[in-house]
């Protein structure tokens, strides 16, 4: 049951007030009559709000199921790239925080960014084992079959009908500001906020790990290059 909020205690001391101020003017016996349909428009709200409840708590449901779904998906790419284990979960702690500093809060928005950063390697399902791990740098064949997975990602997830927009986010977070990334070459204001958000605590996390083929970038470095970049 909802808890009381001043706008309900101003507006019960109101009804009272009418409901006094109809007693005074129209007498005991007409005011005897009238209290049924108080009562009637009581029950009424009473349901409204019970009704209300149960919608609340269905959603609560439905999204606890999103995100086991997720979660499910999330460590599936987990057990197939070693080199990225965890990466996901870290990624979704950074753009969380990223996103609410930068004054990101439609809930819908916030949901998405949480369920699109496990998911933004979803994609790498499709990619070779050889290729996730292979200990060098990729030649220049196999980054073109790495750049396939966030369109793959994006065609995978159109069957979960989620109920906000994980798919945009998935498929552009490899996009450049610059219109030079890809799958698509989109430019700027043209990539979603939340893919640019996931796009840059993806890259974040990528140059601050370690990996076979490099050492984890220095701090003063790091900003260098996303200043540069």
């Amino acid at each position: 049951r909802p808890r009381p909020v001043p706008a309900q205690f101003f507006g019960s001391a109101a009804a009272a007030g009418l409901m006094y101020q109809f007693y005074e003017q129209a007498g005991f016996y007409i005011f005897l009559f009238a209290l049924p349909i108080v009562a009637v428009f009581y029950q009424i709200y009473q349901f409204y709000i019970e009704k209300f409840e149960h919608a609340r708590a269905h959603i609560a449901e439905l999204n606890k199921l999103y995100f086991e779904t997720v979660e499910a998906l999330a460590s599936a790419v987990d057990a197939k790239d070693r080199y990225t284990h965890g990466h996901a979960r870290r990624v979704q702690v950074y753009a969380i925080e990223l996103a609410k500093q930068m004054g990101v809060k439609d809930e819908n928005e916030l949901m998405a960014i949480r369920s699109g950063s496990l998911l933004h390697d979803i994609g790498k399902i499709a990619i070779p084992e050889y290729i996730l791990n292979k200990p060098t740098v990729l030649t220049e064949s196999e980054f073109e079959k790495m750049k396939s997975h966030p369109a793959v990602g994006a065609v995978m997830l159109q069957g979960i009908d989620f109920p906000y927009p994980v798919e945009p986010l998935v498929k552009s977070h490899h996009e450049r500001w610059d219109g030079k990334g890809y799958p698509e070459g989109l430019k700027g204001d043209e990539i979603p906020l939340s893919a640019r958000i996931l796009s840059l605590v993806d890259c974040y996390d990528a140059m601050t790990t370690n990996r076979p083929y490099r050492s984890p970038m220095q701090r003063n470095q790091l900003i260098e290059f996303f200043q540069r970049e």
